[in-house]
């Protein structure tokens, strides 16, 4: 009932009908307060029409966010992922790709055995080269590992903005703890004279090619180097019989794909026993994390949360 002259439409005083209100009020019969905006001044309502009014309003706003079906989702996150024959095309496409998965870390040899070609219309590995060498994308393992203990093809690596390496990877390896001595000797090479070639790194060391690129798998599964382009990773993760262990034939240039990794180079080791994050710098990290995972998945749920591996609590 609407309180600009609520006695008009019974022709009663409006004191008479105010006193009747009470006593309805008090009895619980009739609320007061003010449930339509529209309207100035004090309203009353039946109290059981009220309340399903309420249930009514309440009812339609599930109606509006109920769940999907699986199905549902599914059809979605392939279509978002570009599963669903909307691949996207070249170097920029295949870069859209890593943004999408930036910070998302998968086994070294999936992300040209599954990952991209699923997704990136003609995928060849130059592509991904391109965007590698030319210092736009990264590759790392962005979770300590233990040296010499995971294989170099199941180890979980992630592609992304060098920008963004610092987002997903706040603190580096404090110490080179697990490796062997052969990858330990690489390690400080790499850590006192800076980013080598792979010649460099088998001149520098005394080691044989062969000893260096398994120095290097070691190093690379426990998450302590990275180089310029992917076609060092791919060289690694390769069968020996085309990789590293290839002959050299004398007076031809090596055939070895590693050769054309560009440099390799230690991941920087941070202080982590520094000043923590100050609540302004971790409430920005973690907006950008949000974003991100938007970016990701379309839609962003608990249980989509837990798959993500190095998140904040």
């Amino acid at each position: 009932m609407p309180g600009t002259d609520p006695g008009r439409p019974l022709a009663l005083p409006v004191s008479d009908l105010e006193q009747a209100l009470a006593a309805l009020e008090q009895e619980g019969f009739a609320v007061r307060g003010r449930f339509d905006p529209g309207l100035a001044g004090e309203q009353w309502c039946e109290r059981w029409l009220l309340a399903r009014i309420n249930r009514y309003t309440v009812e339609g706003l599930r109606k509006e966010i109920a769940p999907v079906s699986p199905a549902a989702y599914m059809r979605f996150l392939l279509y978002w992922q570009g599963l669903a024959g909307n691949r996207v095309e070249g170097i920029e496409g295949t870069g859209a790709v890593l943004d999408r998965f930036a910070g998302f870390s998968i086994p070294a040899a999936a992300w040209e055995a599954e990952v991209l070609p699923a997704r990136v219309a003609a995928y060849t590995p130059d592509l991904l080269d391109g965007l590698t060498v030319s210092g736009r994308y990264v590759w790392l393992r962005l979770d300590l590992g233990q040296g010499g203990k995971t294989p170099i093809r199941t180890a979980p690596i992630a592609i992304l903005r060098r920008e963004m390496v610092a987002l997903w990877r706040p603190n580096g390896p404090a110490a080179a703890n697990g490796l062997s001595s052969r990858a330990g000797l690489l390690l400080e090479l790499l850590q006192d004279r800076g980013a080598r070639f792979f010649a460099d790194l088998v001149r520098d060391s005394g080691l044989l090619r062969t000893e260096v690129a398994t120095a290097l798998g070691e190093l690379v599964a426990a998450g302590r180097v990275t180089a310029d382009g992917f076609a060092g990773l791919r060289a690694l993760i390769a069968p020996a019989a085309s990789s590293v262990t290839t002959c050299r034939r004398r007076g031809n240039v090596s055939p070895d794909p590693i050769d054309r990794a560009g440099r390799w180079d230690a991941l920087p080791a941070l202080d982590t026993d520094g000043e923590s994050e100050s609540p302004a710098a971790q409430s920005v990290r973690l907006e950008e994390l949000a974003h991100q995972l938007i970016q990701r998945y379309g839609l962003v749920m608990r249980r989509i949360l837990e798959r993500e591996r190095g998140l904040p609590p």
